[in-house]
């Protein structure tokens, strides 16, 4: 195990978020990041990687799932 990217990057931002970690397919993984203004969503390998481009929410989604 290695840190990638915390669950919220806003250190003075007392909102609890829940942390998203979702499997999109062979060895990769969309992580989600509260910036305390918005939300980051990083696609990463197993290895930690980045392997696409990032995606952003306006707040924190209250779940995310493959389709």
């Amino acid at each position: 195990m290695f840190p990638v990217l915390p669950v919220s990057q806003a250190m003075d931002d007392p909102t609890q978020v829940k942390p998203f970690i979702v499997v999109v397919g062979d060895n990769e993984f969309l992580l989600l990041s509260w910036t305390g203004a918005s939300t980051l969503g990083v696609f990463i390998t197993g290895e930690g990687d980045p392997v696409r481009g990032t995606l952003e929410w306006p707040s924190h989604p209250l779940s995310v799932c493959e389709w």
